[in-house]
C-alpha cells in the first residue's frame, strides 16, 4: 500500500475528526529543501483525509519563542549581542520585516505557497502571550520532580532545584541563559546564569516573575508533549533524529503520558535530503535553502518527487545534470501508470502530488524536447505540440507545457551543462566528417528526399540505413548533430530534423557530403 494512504488509513482508524496535522519549526535561519520534504509529508496526510472527504486542518507552528543560540551563515557577526534572546525579540538582518523569526519564517512561507501550501500559521510567542500554555506551564511546574525523573531515565540527570521552564530575564531580556530554581505556585525565582550555556552569556540578574503569558517558555522537551496535550494532533511527524532510541520524541511520550495524561499524536520519522549523499545542512557545506528547491521544478512535479519515495529512504537532490529531465520523464511514465496500474505507488504518488479536482493532462511533451526546441527561435513549440499529439491541446495540457517551457528555461540557465545547449548553425560549421560519415549523409539526403516529413518517418530511413551500412549509432547520428548544431549529440534525430525545414535539410546535407573521399 503506498505509504500516504497507510498512514490516512491509521489516523482514520485510531483519531477521530475533524482530524489536525501538525508540524512545528524553529525560524533561527533560511529553511533547507530538507524541510521540503517535512512539509510535504504532512500536507500528503493533510490531503489523503481531504481526499475521503473528511474535516482535516494543517497547521505548522514557528517557534519563534526559541532563544538564538547561533549565527546562521550570511547573518553578521555583530548579531552575537542577541544571542540568548528569543528570536521573535531579535531584530530582522533584513528590512522589512518586525523581527529575525519574522523574516526567516516569512521567507519559508514564500516557499510553501511556491509549493501550494497553505497551513493555518501559530506562533509560539502569540500563544504564550495568549494564555494557550498557561495551564501546561502550572502542570510542568507542579510535576518538575517526576520531569526530573523521566529525564534521569534517559539518562540526563537534572539538579534537584531546576524546573523545566525558562523566563525572560526582565533585565537583559534573554531567556536561553535564566535558570528557574523555586517555585511557589504563582511565581518562579530564577537567576540569569552568566556561564550556563556556551553561546551566550546571562547578566547575572536574579528575580521573581510569574511564568504566564508570555513572561517565558518550557525547554522544548516539554514544551513538545505540552503542545500535545493543548493542541490535540492527530498526526506530527518529522525527521528521522527526532524518532530514534531516546531522542526528544520518546521523552515526549513519557512526559506527555504521565505528567500531562494525554495522548501523543501518530508520528513517523524520514530519512532526510542529500545532495551528493550527504545531508542538507543550513549551517554547515551542503546548503540548498527551501526557496531555492521551490523554484527547480513546477509544485505537482516537486510533491511528485518527495511522494514517490517511502518515508524510509533518503531522498537524493542534485538538481545539476540531468536530475531535473529524469524527474519529468518519471512523472510522464507515473502519468501513465495511473491509466493502466491505479493503484500502483506510482499512480498512488500523481494522485497526491495532483492536489486538485481538475483533470490531468492526457497528453505531455517530453521535457528534453521542449529544452531542445525553446533554443529554437524559428519553431513554434505549440504547433509541434499539437501535431505530435495530433489534435489541438486542451487548457490543462496547454498550462502543463507552458509549464515545461518556463521551467526548461530555468533548468537551462542555471543547471544544464554544455552537451543540453543547442543552436541551429545557419552556414555549414567547419566540421571534420569520416567517408562513412560523409557516405551516411548522402544517403540519408536521397532517401528522405521522397518521405513523409514526420519524426517518425524520419527516424525510420535514419535508422534503415544506419543498419545497412553497419554503422554504430554515436557515428551516424553525430554526423547530423556535427553538420546542424556543431555537436557531437543532440537531441532524437528524427524528430529533430523534422522540424526544420526540408529542403534546408536536404541542401545542407548533400553540401556536407559532397567531398566524399577528399
Amino acid at each position: 500500500m503506498f505509504w500516504v494512504d497507510s498512514i490516512v488509513n491509521e489516523v482514520i482508524e485510531k483519531r477521530k475528526p475533524p482530524f489536525k496535522v501538525y508540524d512545528w519549526w524553529t525560524p533561527s535561519g533560511i529553511a533547507t529543501a530538507g524541510h521540503i520534504r517535512t512539509v510535504l509529508i504532512h500536507q500528503a496526510i493533510y490531503e489523503g483525509l481531504r481526499l475521503k472527504g473528511l474535516e482535516a486542518e494543517y497547521y505548522y507552528g514557528f517557534d519563534d519563542m526559541d532563544p538564538m543560540d547561533g549565527l546562521p551563515p550570511d547573518v553578521p557577526e555583530s548579531f552575537q549581542q542577541y544571542l540568548g534572546l528569543p528570536l521573535f525579540k531579535v531584530m530582522s538582518p533584513v528590512e522589512g520585516y518586525k523581527s529575525f523569526a519574522d523574516y526567516f519564517s516569512s521567507r519559508y512561507l514564500e516557499a510553501m505557497e511556491d509549493l501550494d501550501v497553505h497551513p493555518t500559521v501559530p506562533k509560539t510567542s502569540e500563544l504564550y502571550a495568549s494564555g494557550e500554555f498557561n495551564e501546561a506551564i502550572t502542570i510542568a511546574l507542579d510535576n518538575a520532580e517526576k520531569i526530573r525523573g523521566i529525564y534521569a531515565d534517559f539518562g540526563a540527570e537534572r539538579p534537584k532545584d531546576w524546573y523545566p521552564f525558562q523566563p525572560i530575564c526582565e533585565n537583559c531580556g534573554k531567556i536561553g541563559t535564566t535558570y528557574v530554581y523555586d517555585w511557589d505556585g504563582s511565581e518562579v525565582s530564577y537567576r540569569c546564569e552568566p556561564n550556563m550555556v556556551e553561546w551566550a552569556q546571562g547578566c547575572g540578574n536574579e528575580g521573581k516573575v510569574s511564568p504566564y503569558n508570555g513572561k517565558g517558555k518550557m525547554f522544548w522537551k516539554v514544551e513538545w508533549p505540552a503542545k500535545w496535550f493543548i493542541f490535540q494532533p492527530d498526526y506530527e511527524g518529522g525527521g528521522k533524529d527526532h524518532f530514534t532510541k531516546n531522542s526528544s520524541r520518546d521523552y515526549g511520550l513519557r512526559i506527555v503520558k504521565d505528567v500531562f495524561a494525554a495522548v501523543a499524536p501518530i508520528g513517523y520519522g524520514h530519512e532526510f535530503f542529500t545532495v551528493g549523499g550527504k545531508k542538507i545542512s543550513s549551517s554547515k557545506g551542503v546548503r540548498i535553502s527551501a526557496n531555492d528547491a521551490a523554484h527547480y521544478l513546477p509544485a505537482h512535479l516537486m510533491r511528485y518527487f518527495v511522494y514517490r519515495t517511502p518515508l524510509n529512504r533518503h531522498v537524493e537532490f542534485s538538481p545539476g545534470g540531468d536530475t531535473i529531465p529524469r524527474i519529468f520523464d518519471d512523472y510522464d511514465r507515473s502519468l501513465e501508470m495511473l491509466k493502466t496500474t491505479p493503484d500502483s505507488n506510482e499512480a498512488r504518488a500523481i494522485i497526491y502530488s495532483h492536489q486538485s479536482t481538475e483533470p490531468l493532462p492526457e497528453y505531455t511533451m517530453r521535457f528534453s524536447k521542449v529544452t531542445f526546441l525553446i533554443q529554437m527561435p524559428h519553431i513554434d513549440i505549440h504547433e509541434v505540440a499539437t501535431k505530435e499529439k495530433s489534435s489541438p491541446l486542451n487548457s490543462v495540457e496547454e498550462t502543463e507545457l507552458n509549464l515545461r517551457i518556463e521551467y526548461a528555461r530555468r533548468w537551462l540557465e542555471t543547471f544544464a551543462d554544455e552537451t543540453a545547449k543547442f543552436e541551429l548553425q545557419p552556414e555549414l560549421p567547419d566540421v571534420t566528417l569520416t567517408d562513412e560519415q560523409k557516405m551516411y549523409l548522402h544517403r540519408a539526403a536521397e532517401a528522405l528526399a521522397t518521405t513523409d516529413w514526420s519524426g517518425e518517418a524520419i527516424h525510420t530511413i535514419l535508422h534503415d540505413i544506419k543498419n545497412d551500412m553497419n554503422l554504430a549509432p554515436k557515428v551516424a547520428f553525430s554526423a547530423i548533430y556535427k553538420i546542424f548544431l556543431n555537436k557531437d549529440q543532440g537531441p532524437q534525430a528524427g524528430w529533430f530534423l523534422a522540424s526544420l525545414n526540408k529542403e534546408f535539410v536536404l541542401n545542407r546535407m548533400r553540401e556536407a557530403s559532397a567531398k566524399l573521399g577528399s
